[in-house]
């Protein structure tokens, strides 16, 4: 007796091959990752402390340069060097350190993923940085992170970039240092 159904495996292999291309065209076309950046929730004034201005969140996919939310407690302290328009993202190059503070500047520092501890840091988190060339030289300890963006590539590398709070001649090392050779972060336990 012969069966109703009879099962074709030219038919089932293209609907596997089927799926399997619609799922890699998902993952290649997936949108990019949204980043939480403050901005001016009104016109805001030069001067004032962070903490004390009317501020709003809004999500962008590209948030370099901009303030995150994460890194608000962080620069509660800072103030903006020029104002404000209301709806206007927040970029770290505005902030100044608190007048009579330790001097607090924030540097910028694009790494690739493996000297970047692979990307796991966050805001608040304290690294050692060092120099590496022919040899590893730590150039600066308990570096405060300010705010850390990751940008994966297809081939799972990547690049880290990171805004630090530096304090003296620390940033002018940094800089140094990325001239010579790489700059790698260790990350200190809580």
């Amino acid at each position: 007796m012969r069966s109703r159904f009879q099962v074709d495996a030219r038919l089932v292999g293209a609907g596997i091959l089927a799926a399997a291309t619609a799922l890699i065209v998902l993952m290649m076309t997936a949108p990019p990752e949204r980043t939480t950046i403050l901005v001016a929730g009104a016109d805001l004034p030069a001067g004032i402390p962070l903490g004390e201005l009317e501020l709003a969140t809004r999500d962008v996919e590209d948030g370099v340069g901009l303030i995150s939310t994460e890194s608000l407690d962080a620069l509660q302290e800072h103030v903006l060097s020029s104002p404000l328009a209301a709806e206007s993202p927040i970029p770290g190059s505005l902030l100044l350190a608190p007048e009579g503070g330790q001097g607090v500047d924030l540097l910028g520092l694009d790494l690739e993923s493996a000297a970047a501890v692979h990307g796991w840091l966050a805001a608040g988190d304290l690294v050692d940085a060092y120099a590496v060339a022919e040899e590893a030289d730590l150039i600066a300890e308990a570096l405060e992170i300010v705010d850390v963006e990751i940008q994966s590539t297809s081939l799972g590398s990547g690049r880290v970039r990171l805004l630090v709070a530096v304090v003296g001649d620390v940033g002018q090392r940094l800089l140094a240092a990325s001239e010579v050779g790489t700059i790698h972060l260790i990350r200190r336990g809580s």
